[in-house]
C-alpha cells in the first residue's frame, strides 16, 4: 500500500490508503441553525473546523481527489487531552487503562470529518461502506485520519 505524498499520476490508480493528522481539539457536526426567514446553515466552529482538515488533507495530497467511485474505509482515531487539573498519577492512569466516554459522541466526530473530505479527497462520502472511530486519551488534542480503498 501506498502511503505519503502522492503526485497526480498516483491519482489516477495506484493510491490504496492515505494518512495524515489535523493537531487540535476535534469539532463535532454541529446541529444546522436556522435563520428567521427558516433557511438551514451549519454552525462557524463546524465549518471553520472542516475548513481546516481539509487544509491538512490537501498540504499532504496536493493532488486532491485520491478516490474515486470506489467503497472506502475510514479510520479516525480522536486524541483527547487530558485536563491538567488531574493528577500525575491519574494522568498516567487514564493513558494506559482508560478511554474517554465523554461527549462528542464518536458519529458527530465522525460526520465533521467525513463531511469536510467530501469532494477533496473522494467523489463522496456515500462511498463509506466502513467506519472505525476510536476515542483515546492523550496528552496533545488531534485527530489521525486514515482513508483506505476496500476490496473484497
Amino acid at each position: 500500500m501506498q502511503q505519503g505524498k502522492c503526485s497526480k499520476k498516483d491519482t489516477e490508480s495506484s493510491i490504496r490508503e492515505v494518512y495524515f493528522v489535523v493537531p487540535g481539539e476535534v469539532i463535532p457536526k454541529g446541529r444546522p441553525r436556522f435563520t428567521r426567514s427558516g433557511h438551514a446553515y451549519t454552525p462557524k466552529r463546524t465549518t471553520d473546523y472542516e475548513t481546516k482538515v481539509k487544509a491538512h488533507y490537501l498540504t499532504e495530497y496536493p493532488y486532491g481527489l485520491a478516490f474515486e467511485n470506489e467503497p472506502l474505509e475510514i479510520v479516525l482515531n480522536v486524541y483527547f487531552k487530558i485536563p491538567a487539573s488531574f493528577s500525575k498519577k491519574k494522568q498516567d492512569d487514564l493513558l494506559i487503562h482508560s478511554y474517554p466516554t465523554k461527549r462528542p459522541d464518536s458519529d458527530n466526530l465522525l460526520k465533521s470529518v467525513c463531511d469536510a473530505l467530501n469532494g477533496v479527497a473522494y467523489t463522496d462520502d456515500a462511498q463509506i461502506v466502513m467506519a472505525t472511530v476510536n476515542k483515546i486519551w492523550s496528552r496533545e488534542a488531534k485527530a489521525e485520519i486514515t482513508i483506505r480503498s476496500v476490496k473484497r
